[in-house]
């Protein structure tokens, strides 16, 4: 006769468990935890190759940390989270603050080789696909933002702003960070005079010359207007915050000890 509550006798099995392996292990954190994100960032189901970059970026660092992590970290990890930051995730058109025409990270809908970015990330029929939607102000999946996003920071941006600074890949990520923030708005890259202060160890000077902007000034006394609401606001708040990732580099001397290559340009989907 059962006992009262008594749990019924589990069968057992003369079979031994299969231990799962690491790549079971990560398709089951994938699919129980971050699902949406690692199909988002177009994640592949093998645990060497993890780059998961959910919405919560936070997590996302603190997950490259954990036990089923295996292999290198993301190397666009960093400039991915500070990029979601400064221009935030916008799954349909929208103007930005020059009003022009702009999607998902930033991405500018009216640049001159924008076709090129949609079907080399996103392949020749889904690329052009995409783009079709995202002029008519039809929605990107996050899958499609993220994938261009990716692809045009490591095939246009990190090279641009190794370009515009020499011994980027030597300098501390604060540094890198905000040179490749100002490559992305374009500010570093009107600013020749801040390049060069850069590129000559001038530091101490960097702040005064990338403020002297009419972007920077006429932005400052837009925000000044709104008191505290206004405080690190806009393009003014942006650049500001840049400067300090610039002053990062005072006192820095190359260490080749410190060398961080960029990755290498992704081939166009075919």
């Amino acid at each position: 006769m059962k006992r009262f509550n008594e749990k019924p006798q589990e069968k057992t099995s003369s079979k031994k468990k299969k231990t799962p392996c690491m790549e079971e292990i990560a398709k089951s954190n994938i699919k129980n935890s971050v699902l949406n994100a690692a199909i988002a960032f177009g994640v592949p189901l093998n645990l060497q190759e993890q780059k998961l970059l959910p919405n919560d970026y936070e997590y996302a660092q603190k997950l490259e940390k954990t036990p089923h992590f295996v292999g290198p970290p993301d190397p666009l990890l960093p400039y991915l989270v500070d990029l979601r930051r400064e221009e935030g995730h916008e799954s349909s058109r929208y103007k930005d603050t020059k009003k022009v025409d702009t999607i998902g990270i930033g991405t500018n809908l009216t640049r001159p080789d924008i076709k090129q970015v949609f079907t080399g990330a996103l392949g020749p029929v889904q690329g052009k696909q995409a783009l079709d939607r995202a002029n008519k102000g039809q929605n990107l999946t996050d899958h499609e933002i993220n994938t261009l996003t990716r692809y045009d920071l490591q095939n246009t941006f990190l090279p641009r702003a190794k370009s515009l600074v020499k011994d980027f890949e030597y300098m501390p990520e604060p540094a890198r960070k905000a040179i490749v923030s100002g490559t992305y708005t374009g500010m570093l890259v009107k600013s020749p005079k801040t390049r060069e202060l850069i590129n000559t160890g001038q530091i101490d000077q960097v702040g005064t010359e990338y403020k002297d902007a009419t972007a920077y000034r006429e932005d400052k006394a837009k925000q000044m207007k709104k008191g505290k609401e206004g405080e690190g606001k806009g393009v003014s708040g942006r650049m500001e915050r840049e400067i300090v990732g610039f002053e990062s580099l005072r006192g820095w001397k190359k260490n080749p000890a410190d060398y961080i290559p960029i990755p290498g340009k992704i081939e166009p989907r075919k």
